[in-house]
């Protein structure tokens, strides 16, 4: 397996669409920043916000990238090789996460290397204060994982589908999907138990609000939504938010279901 990830690697590091990926986050960094002045270097959210935004872009970068990358070596024919060379399935599928893996996980340290580094330059007052450390640092740990759960979904709906093109389809639509879906779960949750409408008279009354979600449901729409991107970016984003590490078992959770069952479906492939 160590031999596959090389040379995958190599064919990430050499491939032109990898310096398309790694152009485009390096302007979004600088795009981020200039954006970013408005909230001030001092406020913690600034840093937040450089970390954020990187996340939510990368993931539809990778749903490109993923898929020409599992999709070439279907076209060119060289999983068929690597079996017929004696590499198991399961050491062609793990290659081919790891090799992807890395490729989100520097994507996005360039990208926020590159933002740090423009913040220090160009925003008077930037700094990565004591007190936000252990903060910043849940935060970045919480969007790696994030990233490589997302990526770990990609790559088993590629490995599984041979077609290129509807693997990138297929990528999209779920990432789609968990990006609006999760927002509009969030905006559910967001809702209050009881809201302030005004009566005839003019005077304030508080009523019940009926769409509120509450108990069992609640947990539950509360439980899935932080699996999905646009849920843990609610959660980084709120203040005082104690369920990191929660958040990171669920990613970690997603990665291993994912990979799993991709695994076992390609391992049952016709490859001809």
């Amino acid at each position: 397996m160590h031999k596959l990830v090389v040379a995958n690697l190599n064919r990430a590091w050499r491939g032109k669409l990898f310096f398309a990926a790694l152009a485009i986050m390096l302007a979004t960094a600088l795009i981020t920043v200039l954006d970013a002045r408005h909230i001030g270097p001092v406020d913690p959210f600034f840093t937040t916000y450089l970390l954020i935004v990187g996340s939510v872009i990368l993931p539809l970068i990778m749903t490109i990238w993923v898929a020409v990358f599992i999709g070439t070596d279907y076209s060119d024919g060289t999983v068929r090789n690597k079996v017929i060379a004696g590499h198991t399935r399961w050491q062609i599928y793990g290659a081919n996460l790891v090799a992807c893996l890395a490729v989100v996980g520097l994507l996005y340290v360039a990208y926020l290397v590159t933002a740090v580094g423009l913040a220090r330059l160009t925003v008077s007052g930037f700094r990565l204060t004591a007190i936000w450390r252990g903060r910043i640092g849940g935060q970045f740990l919480l969007i790696i994982f994030g990233l490589f759960s997302c990526t770990s979904l990609f790559v088993g709906l590629c490995m599984v589908l041979s077609n290129r093109t509807a693997a990138t389809a297929a990528v999209i639509f779920l990432f789609l999907t968990l990006l609006i879906g999760g927002g509009m779960a969030s905006m559910k949750l967001a809702e209050p138990a009881v809201y302030t409408s005004y009566s005839d008279s003019g005077k304030p009354v508080r009523r019940k609000n009926r769409s509120y979600l509450g108990g069992t449901k609640r947990q539950i729409v509360q439980t899935v939504t932080d699996m999905t991107p646009i849920g843990q970016t609610v959660r980084v984003i709120m203040p005082g938010s104690s369920s990191l590490v929660v958040l990171v078992l669920y990613d970690m959770l997603i990665i291993g279901s994912a990979t799993a069952l991709g695994g076992i479906i390609f391992k049952r492939r016709d490859l001809k």
